[in-house]
């Protein structure tokens, strides 16, 4: 009988218990102080870098450039002044004797010209295939 209690007895002691929310809070506590601690390291200054070496350049020829100025009564094409007709053959000359090079048109437009002025010298520029343009505004 006496064999019998014993069993009993310890079958009805309780296992220990280990409370987890203590452990848990502490984690917490610990996970907060390494990262309000944490100095970081810069990673990307300690890289070494490697630029690419760049191949000298030839001098490009300088390409011939002509101005025209836009106003509202005439054109000035490198300080010639002409009207409309004028223009026309000016630019139907320049797109016959441009050869393999296109020359730069630098247009400058005059403020106090209407815009369908600068209009018609991008169309007579666009029907002798001229394209090599640069749009200005004059003072």
């Amino acid at each position: 009988m006496a064999r019998m209690f014993r069993r009993e007895k310890a079958s009805t002691q309780e296992e220990g218990e280990i409370p987890m929310t203590p452990m848990i809070d502490v984690v917490f506590l610990l996970l907060i102080y390494f990262i309000m601690t944490l100095d970081p390291q810069p990673v990307f200054t300690n890289l070494p870098m490697y630029a690419p070496s760049v191949p000298p350049r030839e001098p490009t020829e300088h390409r011939p450039s002509i101005q025209i100025y836009v106003y509202d009564a005439f054109f000035v094409i490198n300080e010639r002044r002409m009207d409309q007709r004028g223009l026309r053959t000016a630019l139907e000359r320049i797109a016959n004797a441009r050869g393999d090079e296109d020359p730069t048109l630098i247009i400058v437009a005059d403020p106090e010209s209407r815009h369908e002025r600068l209009v018609e010298v991008l169309d007579m520029c666009s029907q002798f295939d001229l394209r090599n343009l640069s749009l200005m505004t004059g003072s």
